[in-house]
């Protein structure tokens, strides 16, 4: 998923986990739209979440607000 926001160029990365669906929505920010990128079942959401935060140094206990972090890491 970075690696494919890497290469589309995107600014963001937005996960939405939905409270009516089963699913949650990945989209990647690119020239200041929301593109859809995939859905993800809702149970795997909050870990995939909580793995972003740890790579980007945020904290994980925080889940009411957005949240603004950057990751670093070497694309071959």
């Amino acid at each position: 998923m970075i690696v494919d926001a890497y290469r589309k160029k995107a600014s963001d990365i937005h996960i939405e986990p939905s409270n009516h669906s089963r699913n949650a929505d990945i989209r990647f920010r690119v020239d200041g739209i929301c593109q859809a990128y995939i859905k993800i079942p809702n149970t795997f959401s909050r870990p995939v979440i909580s793995r972003l935060k740890i790579m980007a140094k945020m904290d994980i206990t925080e889940r009411r607000l957005p949240m603004d972090g950057k990751i670093k890491f070497k694309s071959r």
